[in-house]
């Protein structure tokens, strides 16, 4: 699958974004434009590859409800228990 998005990025300028599933890679375009054509004045290749392992935020804003439940499930247990194990 290609996925190509354009954006204005400059008042003479394109930005393209390239992505493909195995390699990434960002265009930066610089175009003139007159009456009737347009004429490329420079391009720029900046190549992008996938964030490694161990790169990535060690804590997700997106998953603070998740945290949540797992901690407040782990909590629950350990109450559970306490009150199991005591109570005569």
């Amino acid at each position: 699958m290609i996925y190509v998005q354009m954006n204005q990025y400059h008042p003479r300028g394109i930005y393209f974004i390239y992505i493909t599933c195995l390699q990434q890679a960002e265009f930066v375009v610089f175009l003139s434009c007159t009456k009737c054509f347009w004429v490329l004045i420079s391009g720029l290749q900046i190549p992008v590859r996938p964030y490694r392992h161990n790169e990535y935020e060690r804590f997700i804003p997106a998953a603070y409800p998740y945290y949540g439940a797992a901690f407040s499930t782990m909590a629950g247990f350990f109450i559970f228990t306490v009150v199991h194990l005591y109570n005569k």
